[in-house]
């Protein structure tokens, strides 16, 4: 059934009878209008968001529920709990990492901060000690590094490979179909000189995406042996323009789960040929050497099975590849993952939607707009394998934490230590990083949305009115622009750093001990969602 309705159907057909009679030369079509237009009308683009709203899980409702959960045990004035660890809780990051995990997992925190004391102060503990994970997975996703900072090591990109991609792309890029394309990086191609940090900030996460899918990625991104960084699984073809916007985390391209087709090869190959070659050749020394006819016959039936044979299971043959669903992300109107979220603030992100800064259209080759549910697939040649599936999915949940947190300055993000000249992890100075954080503290950083809660809790999507009800006010936590919440996270022990004229200070005798007792990845103790499966 048509979505377009009868009255919208004579409209635009009067419109498209207007343009085509045009007579004054400045305004009238012009052939290559009347070619765009031929080519908009003829193309067949898929697009289909399989009844979702929009980047959210159709779990909302229940999730919502869960992370109020949640936050009410973590943000709870216990004295048991770090004080340091319940305010970083309290901040967007926790909130923006919930609405995109899976849900068995989510359903095993709340259950492990339920089951008692001990559990509940270790779950919070290690709940706490992954945000910086995943203030480093969006760096990496977005801003990386400037080009001074020191590397581990020095390994340039694969232009064999590269083209390889290109080929296996059909030398365009796969979201508009234009030529010329770049070949990106899903995990940026620079942190494969920087494995040992990029190793760190993985394992920060394994307490909350669990130690199977992290160990995993360790093991694609970071291994110092051999990793999957600079080859066809980690690459993608896409114009200039959405390279940018992907480095902005203006979009994320949503992992759907495998496709298949039928293969397509040459009824003739190397094997056939050789078996012709022995099964049919003639002696040149005489006929007397000649095999009988009826042998010769017998030779030509088993090699036409044997032809019969081959193509039949060609024709079975299946090639898997990938199914990726295009999401433009809205943002919402937190400030930063350093947002400060008050224990009645509203939690439907459905009711926080805000308009990025600048308005972005891109269209295909066609004149075709680049729209949500946007489908491609992508398959595999003898010199290209399909995009990795674990990294474009990780790619998918970082980018919306992102844009969940409002899509600050990525910057903002970026880890306070690095590699000096001899390989050595050393805390540094961010100068870029200490501007974009003047720049947000200017901005009005740091709100708490202490609007009270909407009853409903139904997932829906709020009024332009609603929305403009909900009542932000300034909180002084964090008043020297997230200084503060750089260094008070486990993982981070700068004691003393100055930022922005405020000394912070950590517990790094707690942090030490706690880490010796138990690390992330690899300790004996299991993480708060190890039971769970992973999904």
């Amino acid at each position: 059934m048509s979505v377009v309705s009868k009255k919208e159907t004579s409209e635009l057909q009067k419109l498209l009878v207007e343009f085509l009679k045009r007579e004054d030369p400045t305004t009238m079509p012009k052939p290559r209008d009347l070619q765009t237009l031929r080519s908009f009308l003829r193309s067949n683009v898929k697009r289909d968001m399989a009844a979702d709203l929009d980047y959210l899980e159709r779990d909302l409702v229940d999730r919502l529920e869960l992370i109020r959960r949640i936050r009410k045990i973590c943000l709870a004035k216990d004295k048991d709990t770090y004080e340091e660890d319940r305010e970083a809780l309290s901040r967007a990051t926790l909130w923006s990492l919930l609405l995109v995990l899976d849900i068995a997992r989510l359903r095993k925190i709340a259950s492990d901060l339920e089951e008692g004391d001990d559990a509940r102060e270790d779950t919070i503990f290690r709940l706490a000690g992954a945000l910086t994970g995943v203030h480093d997975m969006v760096w990496y996703f977005t801003k990386g590094p400037i080009t001074e900072w020191e590397k581990e090591e020095m390994i340039n990109r694969n232009a064999s490979l590269a083209r390889a991609v290109l080929e296996r792309d059909g030398m365009h890029c796969v979201l508009t179909g234009h030529k010329n394309p770049e070949v990106c990086h899903i995990w940026p191609f620079w942190a494969v000189n920087r494995k040992g940090q990029a190793d760190k900030s993985l394992k920060a996460l394994a307490s909350v995406f669990g130690r199977e899918r992290i160990n995993n990625l360790r093991k694609k991104l970071a291994n110092r042996e051999s990793n999957t960084v600079d080859t066809p699984g980690n690459m993608i073809t896409l114009n200039r323009p959405l390279h940018r916007f992907w480095e902005e985390g203006y979009f994320a391209l949503e992992p759907i789960g495998p496709v298949f087709k039928t293969a397509h090869t040459s009824t003739t190959s190397s094997t056939v040929e050789e078996d012709t070659a022995t099964e049919t050749s003639t002696p040149t020394d005489g006929a007397k050497n000649d095999p009988p006819k009826s042998l010769r016959k017998r030779a030509s039936d088993r090699l036409r099975e044997k032809i019969e044979e081959r193509d039949a299971k060609r024709a079975t043959m299946q090639i898997e590849g990938v199914k990726i669903r295009f999401h433009w992300l809205r943002r919402t109107a937190h400030e930063s993952m350093h947002t400060i979220i008050g224990p009645n603030a509203e939690l439907n992100p459905r009711k926080m939607w805000k308009d990025w800064k600048d308005k972005i259209v891109v269209h295909d080759v066609d004149g075709r707009p680049l729209e949500n549910g946007h489908i491609l697939e992508i398959f595999p040649t003898s010199q290209a394998e399909a995009p990795d599936m674990d990294i474009l999915q990780l790619q998918w949940d970082i980018l919306r934490m992102h844009a969940l947190t409002g899509g600050a300055d990525p910057v903002l993000y970026a880890p306070d230590d690095d590699y000096d000249e001899d390989g050595r992890m050393v805390s540094v100075d961010r100068p870029e990083k200490v501007r974009a954080l003047e720049a947000l503290k200017d901005n009005r950083a740091e709100l708490v949305a202490e609007r009270p809660v909407d009853t409903a809790r139904d997932g829906g999507c709020a009024s332009d009115e609603h929305s403009l009800q909900n009542r932000l006010s300034s909180v002084a936590a964090i008043v020297q622009g997230g200084g503060v919440e750089q260094t008070m996270l486990p993982f981070r022990p700068r004691p003393g750093t100055k930022v922005l004229g405020e000394i912070t200070n950590v517990a790094t005798t707690r942090v030490a001990t706690r880490m010796s007792e138990d690390n992330a990845v690899g300790g004996e103790n299991q993480d708060p969602a190890q039971a769970e499966a992973n999904h």
